[in-house]
């Protein structure tokens, strides 16, 4: 999971930093041709959201297609897109290790850049 949300986390910072480090599930729409990112707020029109194309590019290293994953792996249907992922402590040294957790809060601004 942590190499899906790093591998598209320069599409953010290039569009959702815009208006919010850690966009919402809710200004991502699917479509066939890749995502449209909604920007409440913009450097251009203040009155009114701007919707952002985001298409597929053609190379697996395409960063909408890295999206899709990431939140095709996380089955994130709100809330924010970038969240925190952290592996719990094992019970005991020679435990299995414990399942990834992602959580519900949005990453910082500043742990956003340190990802980018």
């Amino acid at each position: 999971m942590r190499t899906a949300r790093s591998s598209w986390s320069a599409l953010p910072a290039r569009c959702a930093a815009r208006s919010s480090p850690a966009s919402s599930r809710a200004d991502l729409e699917r479509s066939d041709q890749g995502y449209g990112l909604t920007l409440e707020r913009t450097k251009g029109p203040q009155t009114e959201a701007v919707l952002v194309p985001l298409p597929y590019g053609k190379t697996e290293l395409c960063p909408v297609r890295a999206l899709a994953r990431w939140l095709d792996a996380t089955a994130i249907t709100d809330g924010p897109v970038f969240r925190r992922l952290w592996l719990p402590a094992q019970a005991a040294p020679d435990a299995p290790l414990p399942a990834r957790r992602i959580g519900k809060a949005p990453l910082t601004p500043r742990s956003i850049a340190r990802i980018v």
